[in-house]
């Protein structure tokens, strides 16, 4: 979304199609607010390098990873699912900071890779 600053996307009704991967925060901080609509990408990322700071929260709608999803690449990465879909082929929380919080809605994966730096 935005790399090596601070950024973020909220979608509330329609459709995002992504064909490329999505990473929130890049260097930086970013947040993704998924409270209705569809959002669909090939790979996620939250929190991409070591000054990365990455929130995803889901309370309605639909986060369709049609490959994996990486928690905290190597720092801070959240995945807050309070409400919503979030089909995921793989899961991959890759650090020691590295949150995953399902309070409601529908989660459904695949598999859980676990990779921590």
């Amino acid at each position: 979304m935005v790399k090596d600053g601070s950024g973020s996307a909220t979608i509330t009704s329609g459709t995002w199609l992504n064909s490329g991967n999505i990473v929130v925060g890049q260097g930086g901080t970013g947040t993704l607010q998924l409270d209705g609509g569809y959002l669909s990408n090939a790979a996620g990322t939250i929190a991409n390098n070591v000054n990365s700071f990455g929130t995803a929260t889901i309370t309605g709608g639909t986060w369709n990873n049609t490959s994996s999803l990486n928690i905290g690449f190597f720092r801070n990465g959240t995945l807050n699912i309070d409400g919503g879909i979030a089909p995921m082929a793989a899961i991959a929380p890759m650090a020691a900071t590295t949150t995953s919080t399902v309070s409601g809605g529908l989660y459904r994966n695949i598999r859980v890779v676990s990779f921590l730096h």
